[in-house]
């Protein structure tokens, strides 16, 4: 079996096989390896990964869990490899419905990437939008739009020369989204407007609610 290096998604054939097989080999692994290794907590990550894939969310966590574990223990707390793991686990947690466990882990996730890259790096905007995401799916409205607007924010610095990304309208149509659940209809078709508007590459009309 094949253990990748780094801590990436990747395309892979035969999944729930390949899952199985990682399975058995972990437990000859976990043997034969200490159990802080760096080389056990790549084949824990890429397990999970797998599950994720493959749509078993609940199996992936404790992968998840335990490659975060031995990293924080090899790594300290900020490596930014751990912020990796840990929105990966955040994801696990959110699509098992476990959602405050979700939101700990994109907080602890985004607190080690604005440590090491500072606020205004696409990780940090890609952190606050999942976590946005859970919020929303917790109904804590007010705490969406406020973690949404930052990401917002800085996107439209990163991307200050390709207002068009896709990853701007995703965030303005949850936005807009979160507005419809605050009655705040005006903003909602000001956020979606501005959506169609990076999405087609075209002004429609709509205005920025937050200004640069």
């Amino acid at each position: 079996c094949f253990f990748f290096s780094s801590r990436r998604r990747h395309t892979r054939c035969s999944g729930v096989s390949w899952a199985r097989r990682c399975v058995q080999e972990t437990v000859i692994k976990e043997a034969l390896l200490e159990e802080t290794s760096p080389s056990l907590a790549i084949t824990l990550y890429n397990i999970a990964v797998t599950h994720c894939d493959i749509g078993q969310y609940d199996h992936a966590i404790p992968y998840y869990e335990r490659c975060v574990e031995i990293d924080k223990h090899n790594l300290g707390g900020s490596n930014p490899q751990i912020a990796t793991s840990l929105s990966e686990l955040g994801y696990a947690y959110s699509r098992s419905h476990r959602l405050q466990e979700a939101v700990e882990a994109y907080l602890e996730a985004i607190q080690i990437d604005v440590k090491n890259f500072g606020e205004k790096t696409l990780a940090v905007a890609t952190g606050y939008h999942n976590l946005g995401l859970v919020y929303i799916d917790m109904h804590q409205y007010q705490k969406a739009q406020e973690v949404l607007q930052k990401c917002l924010k800085i996107k439209e610095e990163v991307f200050r020369t390709n207002l068009c990304d896709s990853s701007i309208s995703n965030t303005l149509f949850s936005l807009g989204k979160v507005q419809i659940k605050l009655k705040l209809y005006k903003d909602c078709l000001l956020y979606t407007s501005d959506a169609a508007d990076d999405l087609l590459c075209v002004d429609l009309g709509g205005r920025r609610i937050i200004k640069k």
